[in-house]
C-alpha cells in the first residue's frame, strides 16, 4: 500500500493522472476477502454522470466526503453497461453451468452471505433484487448532499405536492455507520429516492433537510432520535419556526401520535393544535417528543421494526424497493443469536430509514395532522403489486421458457449435422443444461436422453454407411 501511495504522490507532483482503482466481482461475505470488499463497496458513493456538471475536482472531493463513508467512488458495471444483452448473459450462464449463489455473485453482481440465515424468503429476495434500477435522476442540493431519485426530473417537478414520507436513520457520521435516508410514496409504498451521508456538520445537514421539507410541502419526516438525531431535530425545529412552518405538522412526534390515548395526551395535542402563533415555548416544551427513539422493547423497539414491519414492507412493497444499496442491505440481514441484525461488518442505515417510513404508514396515529388524508396510505398497493409483480413475472417466465425451447431446438439441429467429436460433446452439454433449465422452470421437458441416443445412432449409421461405400470404392 505504501508503494501505491508513493506512486500516486509522484504522479500528482508531475501533473499525471493519479488514483487507486480496486476491481472486484461480488463476493461471499463469510470470507475475509469478501467481507473486506463488501465493506468497501457499501461505504462508497455510487458514481453518476451528473457529477460531470461539478465545476472542479475539489467540488467532487467534497461531495465524496459528505455522501460516502470512505471517500471512494463506486462504479457498478453490469453486462448491459458493458454493451452485452440479456441473451448474452443467459448463454454465458448456460455455458458455464453456474447456478445458485455462484451465479448470483459472478454474473448478477449480488453480494451473498454464504451460510448465514436470512429472515427474508428467497422468493422475496429475488423480487427485491429484480426491482433494482439505475437512478433516473440525481439531485445535488446546495449543501452538496446527493439524492438518488427513481423518477425523472420532470415527474419530480410535476409532483412536488405529492404526499411523501422520508425516513432518516442517524448516526455519528464519522466514517463508521452513516446517515441513511429514503423517500417513500404514501399511496403506493414505492421507494422514490435514497441517499447515504457521512456528515459531522449538523447545522449544514439540518439546513438541507429543512430545504427539502420546504421544497416538497407534503413531505413528512420521521427520524430516528439517537446519536446526531437529537441535534438535527433541535436545529430543524428552530429553522422551521423561523420560516413560519409548524414542526408538529412536518416531523413525526408523539404529541400528535398519542392525541387520542388519554385525556392528558388530548390536552397536550389541543395545546399545540390551537396555538395562535408558532410558539417556540411549546416546541421547546415538547422537544423530546419529536422523532422515533428506538428502544429494546415496546412499540419503538428495533425488534418490532425487524419483525412485522420488515416482513410486511418486504412482502407488499419489496417489488418497488429499487435502490441497489437499500436492497443490498436488506438482502444481507441475518439472524444472529436469535435476533435479526445486519451481518458482522455490514450496515443497515438505509434499512432502518426505509422501515421507519413503513412503520409510519401502517402504525403511526393521527396522520391527518401531517396533511395525509385518512385512509390514503398504501391505497394503491394491491394494484401496483398485481401489475408489476404477478402479471409481469408470469410473462417474463413464459418468454424465457420460450427462448430456452428455441435455443434447445437450435442446439439439437446443430447436433444432427455435427461431425467432430469436440463439437458434439460441447453441443450435448449445452443441450442438457438448457433442458435442465426448462425442467426447473415449467416442470416439463422432452425426453432428452432418448433424443440424444437417437442422434448418436443416426451418426453411427452415417459413419458405418460412409465406411461401407469407402470400402466399395477401394475394392474396385
Amino acid at each position: 500500500m505504501l508503494k501505491i501511495l508513493a506512486a500516486r504522490d509522484a504522479a500528482k507532483e508531475n501533473g499525471y493522472p493519479y488514483g487507486t482503482i480496486l476491481t472486484t466481482t461480488a463476493g461471499r461475505q463469510n470470507t475475509p476477502e469478501g467481507a473486506f470488499a463488501f465493506d468497501t463497496y457499501n461505504k462508497g458513493l455510487r458514481w453518476d454522470e451528473a457529477y460531470f456538471d461539478l465545476e472542479t475536482l475539489e467540488d467532487y472531493v467534497e461531495l465524496l466526503k459528505k455522501n460516502s463513508k470512505n471517500s471512494i467512488s463506486i462504479i457498478d458495471l453490469s453486462h448491459r453497461q458493458l454493451g452485452y444483452t440479456d441473451e448474452w448473459l443467459r448463454d454465458k450462464l448456460i455455458e458455464s453451468g453456474a447456478t445458485g449463489l455462484d451465479a448470483e455473485a459472478d454474473y448478477l453482481n449480488r453480494w451473498v452471505k454464504g451460510t448465514d440465515a436470512s429472515p427474508i424468503t428467497p422468493e422475496l429476495l429475488e423480487m427485491m433484487n429484480d426491482s433494482v434500477m439505475t437512478p433516473t435522476y440525481t439531485e445535488i442540493g446546495n449543501q452538496g448532499y446527493v439524492l438518488r431519485w427513481y423518477k425523472t426530473e420532470a415527474w419530480i417537478n410535476a409532483n412536488k405536492d405529492k404526499e411523501l414520507i422520508v425516513g432518516l436513520d442517524t448516526s455519528d457520521a464519522v466514517g463508521k455507520d452513516g446517515i441513511g435516508l429514503t423517500i417513500v410514496d404514501v399511496r403506493t409504498g414505492e421507494t422514490l429516492a435514497a441517499g447515504g451521508y457521512n456528515e459531522t456538520n449538523v447545522i449544514s445537514f439540518s439546513n438541507w433537510l429543512v430545504d427539502l421539507l420546504l421544497k416538497y410541502p407534503k413531505l413528512t419526516l420521521i427520524i430516528e432520535r439517537r446519536s446526531t438525531g437529537t441535534a438535527i431535530l433541535d436545529n430543524m425545529m428552530l429553522m422551521l419556526e423561523a420560516r413560519g412552518v409548524d414542526p408538529f405538522k412536518r416531523i413525526f412526534n408523539w404529541v400528535v401520535n398519542n392525541a387520542g390515548h388519554s385525556e392528558r395526551d388530548k390536552k397536550k395535542f389541543d395545546e399545540i393544535n390551537t396555538r395562535s402563533s408558532q410558539s417556540s415555548f411549546l416546541t421547546e416544551k415538547n422537544r423530546k417528543s419529536f422523532g422515533f427513539a428506538t428502544s429494546g422493547t415496546g412499540v419503538t423497539s428495533r425488534t418490532g421494526l425487524y419483525g412485522n414491519t420488515l416482513q410486511n414492507a418486504v412482502k407488499y412493497t419489496g417489488g418497488n424497493s429499487r435502490d441497489k444499496q437499500l436492497v443490498t442491505q436488506l438482502s444481507n440481514l441475518t439472524v444472529r443469536n436469535g435476533r435479526i441484525d445486519h451481518a458482522i461488518g455490514g450496515h443497515d442505515d438505509l434499512v432502518i430509514a426505509w422501515l421507519l417510513c413503513h412503520w409510519f404508514l401502517t402504525t403511526a396515529g393521527n396522520r391527518e395532522h401531517y396533511g395525509i388524508e385518512d385512509g390514503r396510505t398504501l391505497t394503491q398497493l394491491v394494484v401496483n403489486n398485481s401489475l408489476t409483480t404477478s402479471n409481469l413475472k408470469a410473462k417474463e417466465k413464459a418468454d424465457l421458457s420460450r427462448k430456452f425451447k428455441e435455443d434447445l431446438d437450435n442446439v439439437l439441429a446443430a447436433l444432427k449435422t455435427a461431425k467432430m467429436y469436440p463439437t458434439i460433446n460441447k453441443l450435448t452439454i449445452k443441450a442438457k443444461l438448457l433442458n435442465a433449465k426448462l425442467e426447473k422452470m415449467d416442470g416439463g421437458s422432452l425426453d432428452l436422453e432418448t433424443v440424444l441416443d437417437n442422434l448418436k445412432r443416426d451418426r453411427s449409421k452415417d459413419v458405418n454407411k460412409a465406411r461401407y461405400f469407402d470400402r466399395r470404392r477401394r475394392t474396385r
